[in-house]
């Protein structure tokens, strides 16, 4: 006969869960995660912080995301660049009948979607900003290599794709209340959006 102590019994309880764990984590894919059309931030500091930049704001463009959180910022201006590289395209097997055949990719992989900001203290409790960004980076082109007669072009015709833009430019102001529950902050920011869709 085995005596197990409890000592020992813990212990090979731990060592179990650990090794199932341990199964489990191996098994499980990796995560992606994307914000589809809409970047991830605007300028670096939001991007570095995973698009937690109304939480953490202390660039120029913290307007883009909460108008309260300029108060309290250093005079500041800042423009940036982001440059989205997305891989569009499809596979085809067997007969085709009205898209072109094989390994179709689209043109344009690279875009650049632009941003930049101030901010301007007035006083130790309020200030006003102005920002600019946009959105884009997922558009398709596909031209006239893919012509193929007499079939036509990629859909049947000649040259086509997809364009869609976003753009915003926010001008906001912000004030910091002192209250019986402390400091309390009011911001706002009107912003004129403009939107641009081809298709063709």
């Amino acid at each position: 006969m085995i005596w197990v102590t409890p000592m020992q019994h813990r212990f090979s309880q731990r060592r179990l869960s650990l090794a199932l764990m341990a199964l489990f984590l191996a098994g499980a894919p990796g995560a992606q995660a994307a914000d589809g059309y809409f970047l991830i931030g605007y300028g670096p500091r939001q991007k570095a912080l995973g698009g937690a930049g109304t939480a953490d704001q202390r660039d120029a463009m913290a307007l883009s995301v909460n108008p309260a959180g300029i108060v309290g910022l250093d005079r500041q201006f800042g423009v940036g660049m982001t440059v989205v590289n997305v891989e569009r395209g499809y596979d085809t097997n067997g007969p085709v009948r009205v898209i072109s055949p094989g390994r179709v990719e689209s043109g344009r992989p690279w875009f650049p979607v632009p941003n930049g900001g101030y901010i301007q203290p007035i006083d130790d409790a309020s200030a006003w900003s102005v920002a600019s960004y946009s959105n884009g980076g997922v558009n398709t082109s596909y031209g006239w290599g893919y012509w193929h007669p007499p079939r036509g072009g990629l859909f049947g015709g000649g040259f086509t794709g997809v364009d869609l833009q976003q753009g915003f430019t926010s001008f906001g102001y912000a004030r910091r209340f002192n209250t019986p529950l402390g400091p309390l902050t009011f911001g706002f920011a009107p912003t004129l959006a403009v939107q641009m869709f081809n298709l063709f």
